[in-house]
C-alpha cells in the first residue's frame, strides 16, 4: 500500500511514520496491547457517508482494560478519554492542536497530514510546511501538543478508522465566551482545542480562525 501511495502522489513525498522525520511531531508508542480496543472499534464504529465522524468519548472503549494502563503509565495518572474518528479525508482544510499530547491508535491504514505550531507565522500556516506520513493499521502514535493535525486521510475507498486518546474534556464545547486578547485566543474553538482553517471550509463557517494558505493538494488513492 505504501509504495502504491508514493507512486500516486509524488509531490506529497509521503514518508513512513517510522521515519526519523516524524520525531519532530511525536513518536511510536511501544508496549501496550491495544488489540481489544481495535476489535471493539471495528465492531461499533459506523462509517459516515462522507467527511469525518468524531466522538470524543466512547464508553464501550473506555471500559476496556488497556485504558487503566494508558492512564497510569502513558498519561501519568491523568484522567483521559478514548474516542473515535472515522470517515474520509484527502487534504488539509483545517488543523488543530491541544495543550497536551494526543495518542492515536490506527484501526485501519491511513495517512496523516501534519505540521508544527511553530510554523504558524503572522497568523498563517502554509501547506508547503506540512508533511505526510503513512500509518499502518495497529500502530500507536503519540503526537506532541505542538503538532498540528486533524482527521487522517483514508487510503482505501472504504474509509479510515482511528482511536483518539486525549486528556479528559478535550474537544468538548466551551462553557464561556472566548475573551480575545491575542492571536491564539482567536483560534480557541472548543475545550483544549485551537483550530486554524482554510477559507470556505465548514470549520470557517463554524467560526474557526482562517489562516491556512498554500496549495490545496489532495491525496490520491487510485
Amino acid at each position: 500500500m505504501y509504495e502504491k501511495l508514493v507512486k500516486l502522489n509524488p509531490d506529497l513525498k509521503i514518508k513512513k511514520v517510522s521515519n526519523d522525520n516524524f520525531r519532530r511531531y511525536g513518536f511510536i508508542v511501544e508496549g501496550y496491547d491495544v488489540s481489544a480496543l481495535i476489535a471493539k472499534a471495528k465492531e461499533i464504529v459506523k462509517m459516515p457517508a462522507a467527511g469525518c465522524d468524531y466522538h470524543a468519548s466512547v464508553p464501550e472503549l473506555e471500559a476496556l482494560a488497556p485504558k487503566d494502563l494508558l492512564e497510569q503509565m502513558h498519561y501519568g495518572e491523568m484522567p483521559m478519554q478514548i474516542g473515535t474518528c472515522a470517515g474520509f479525508g484527502d487534504s488539509i482544510g483545517a488543523l488543530e492542536y491541544h495543550k497536551g499530547d494526543e495518542t492515536v491508535i490506527a484501526v485501519t491504514d491511513c495517512v496523516i497530514l501534519i505540521g508544527c505550531q511553530s510554523d504558524i507565522v503572522d497568523g498563517k500556516f502554509d501547506t508547503k510546511d506540512a508533511e505526510a506520513f503513512y500509518v499502518p493499521a495497529g500502530t500507536v502514535l503519540e503526537t506532541y501538543g505542538t503538532c498540528l493535525h486533524y482527521g487522517p486521510c483514508n487510503v482505501e475507498e472504504t474509509g479510515f478508522i482511528t482511536l483518539v486518546c486525549l486528556p479528559q474534556g478535550t474537544n468538548m464545547p466551551l462553557e464561556k465566551p472566548v475573551v480575545v486578547k491575542n492571536l491564539e485566543d482567536k483560534m480557541l474553538l472548543a475545550k483544549n482545542k485551537w483550530v486554524i482553517c482554510r477559507e470556505g471550509t465548514s470549520e470557517a463557517k463554524d467560526g474557526a480562525y482562517v489562516g491556512i494558505v498554500g496549495d490545496d493538494f489532495k491525496l490520491k488513492i487510485k
